[in-house]
């Protein structure tokens, strides 16, 4: 079920690039509408680990296996979600910058270079 979501995601126009785009201008808007979507996607992954990671430190506490806690201060949790954020975000921006890179080194492959990438995250 979810590598046929998968699939249909990646065949969606969030992924694919048509017709090709020649100015800096288009390259970086047709990243930059592609960001909250990539954000939700994070946001969602992002909520199901740290669900994972509270079963797993809630399981180790009750049942005594395990030298899982949680940071202290607690706090601390909060400030490593929003470095994980921010860091996501600088890395989505470096994929049109990237792609402004390639455009002056092999044009021809560009547009190919940002579907592929895309798709890949």
């Amino acid at each position: 079920m979810l590598r046929n979501q998968l699939g249909r995601l990646t065949g969606s126009s969030l992924c694919r690039r048509e017709p090709s785009i020649g100015s800096t201008k288009d390259v970086i808007g047709w990243w930059e509408t592609r960001r909250i979507p990539f954000n939700l996607i994070v946001g969602i992954a992002g909520i199901f680990s740290c669900i994972g990671a509270s079963v797993v430190v809630l399981a180790s506490y009750f049942l005594g296996v395990g030298d899982f806690d949680l940071p202290d201060p607690p706090l601390f949790a909060i400030f490593g979600i929003i470095f994980y954020a921010i860091a996501a975000n600088v890395c989505f921006t470096g994929g049109w910058v990237a792609e402004l890179a390639i455009r002056k080194l092999w044009p021809h492959e560009a547009d190919h270079f940002a579907a592929l990438t895309f798709h890949s995250v």
